[in-house]
């Protein structure tokens, strides 16, 4: 999946809390606080206390000039100490928007926003925002995020972490975290061992190397589809998502070496990294990976000893409905005089 990191949310410093007319808010206190799922040990995210007075306010930063265009989304994780609650007169806490310096936030064309939801039982859920309307003015050198306080109940913490602009594309989204898991990972000789992806015709590294061949998809029937996933909330109403539909990805490892001691290190390595079955992440969710039986005759172009291993992951298609929420509701009825 191309993607390209904002903010890992390490650091206060690009951060400031603001009252609607620029000045420090008092209502809002930001601090680093442990860290979410997407960062490794070691990393934080940014929490913020928001008072039941800070409508209005946000928390705001500057960032490098960030062309967008070649990303479909924005995706990072939130949690907070009130859930989004859909019978709730306001149900939204959070009000997400970006802006450049051609087209700052809140200026006349630029109403792009997006209201975000919070996961009951205080826990992480990942926010994937669609950048499809998106001013192009904005899209194309964003400058600016704010996170605006909106009205609701009471006092509320929330909790942020590892924002990034995305691509996701199911196969090449796999390979790489395939990849990832293995690559470089083994020293031999003082060099890591490099792991790729084969591809016909492909110039291939000097060995020792690790050999990846995904030779085949296939639909995961059994599995079923994931649900339809809600997003994109607006003032105006969110977007419904088509159910993804489950693939199970089906890759060969081989170890390429004219020395029997490196083949043997590679096979460990790699079965020590994925087992019998591990999780690799992909787009910040976990995706099981485990391995299969050798049942199926050896490619002619196999190079020493392999490992088949089964990838299960999701393919999203089609496009997503607009839902409008409902401003009143009229019932009428006719009295039927025959009937009477």
């Amino acid at each position: 999946m191309p993607t390209t990191l904002i903010d890992d949310f390490g650091s206060l410093a690009p951060w400031q809390a603001l009252t609607p007319a620029n000045t420090p808010s008092l209502d809002i206190a930001i601090a680093l606080d442990a860290p979410g799922p997407a960062l490794p040990a070691g990393g934080k995210s940014l929490r913020a206390d928001i008072a039941a007075t800070a409508t209005g306010h946000r928390i705001e930063r500057v960032i490098p000039a960030t062309n967008l265009n070649t990303f479909s989304e924005l995706r990072f994780w939130i949690r907070g100490s009130q859930p989004t609650s859909e019978a709730s007169a306001a149900p939204f806490r959070l009000e997400f928007r970006l802006g450049s310096a051609a087209l700052p936030i809140n200026a006349p064309g630029n109403d792009w926003h997006r209201r975000l939801p919070i996961a009951p039982a205080a826990r992480w859920s990942l926010v994937r925002l669609a950048l499809d309307d998106l001013p192009p003015a904005v899209r194309g050198a964003a400058t600016r995020i704010a996170l605006f306080v909106l009205p609701g109940d009471g006092a509320v913490s929330i909790w942020l972490d590892d924002l990034r602009a995305a691509a996701p594309q199911m196969v090449a989204d796999a390979d790489a975290a395939l990849v990832g898991a293995i690559d470089g990972g083994l020293l031999i000789g003082g060099t890591p061992v490099p792991a790729v992806i084969d591809v016909p015709g492909m110039v291939l590294p000097a060995t020792p190397y690790t050999r990846i061949v995904n030779y085949s998809a296939t639909p995961a029937d059994m599995l079923g589809g994931q649900p339809q996933r809600h997003g994109d909330y607006t003032v105006t109403g969110h977007r419904i998502y088509p159910e993804a539909e489950a693939w199970h990805l089906h890759y060969r490892i081989e170890f390429a070496s004219d020395d029997a001691d490196a083949q043997s290190a590679m096979l460990d390595f790699t079965l020590a990294r994925l087992g019998i079955r591990a999780t690799l992440d992909i787009g910040g969710l976990a995706h099981r990976i485990e391995r299969i039986r050798e049942t199926e005759r050896r490619d002619k172009q196999a190079v020493g000893p392999l490992l088949r291993y089964r990838l299960t992951t999701s393919l999203e298609r089609g496009n997503a409905i607009q839902v409008r929420p409902v401003g009143e509701m009229r019932l009428s009825t006719e009295l039927n005089e025959e009937a009477a």
